[in-house]
């Protein structure tokens, strides 16, 4: 999950089972976010989700926006102007598995290549781990998030596909 500002976090709906139409106000007092977990660190707030207010999962979109409190004082800005095309560069950090904080270091946006995955999702290749879904996709040139990453497959031991949601497919 990702604190975008305002007490509003960006991850994904599949993380909270969310349906093929776009769900709003959902309970979710059960779920807490703690911020600043990295290698030997303890987080340094504990936020709990006051609810989600929209979710959504179905081939062509999966993300849920949560409002939490208390509020982060660090976040990343959306970058909502544009859809990274083919061969931009983004990365992502993430907190596979519940572990501290890993980063994907970066990679390209590939253009459609799997014929399994929906032409109108973000494919990539970061290094991501499993569990990582509901990580920000975010743009080296912007800093700014332009994707949430939903998941991959391997086709061997050593090739596979990662893909996400973009921003600029969710109907919010």
């Amino acid at each position: 999950a990702t604190h975008i500002g305002g007490g509003y976090v960006l991850t994904a709906g599949h993380c909270f089972w969310a349906g093929d139409n776009l769900s709003k106000d959902l309970p979710c007092a059960d779920t807490t976010v703690e911020w600043g977990v990295r290698e030997g660190t303890s987080p340094y707030l504990k936020s709990t989700c006051q609810k989600i207010l929209f979710a959504q999962w179905n081939k062509k979109s999966d993300f849920a926006i949560l409002r939490v409190f208390p509020v982060p004082d660090e976040f990343v800005d959306l970058e909502l102007a544009y859809r990274p095309e083919a061969n931009d560069i983004i990365t992502i950090f993430s907190h596979p598995n519940g572990l501290p904080l890993r980063w994907s270091k970066t990679c390209i946006v590939e253009s459609v290549l799997d014929p399994q995955l929906p032409p109108d999702v973000l494919q990539h290749k970061c290094d991501t781990n499993p569990v990582s879904s509901g990580a920000t996709i975010i743009d080296t040139a912007t800093n700014r998030v332009v994707g949430i990453h939903n998941g991959g497959f391997l086709y061997g031991p050593t090739t596979g596909m990662n893909y996400g949601t973009y921003l600029t497919n969710t109907e919010v």
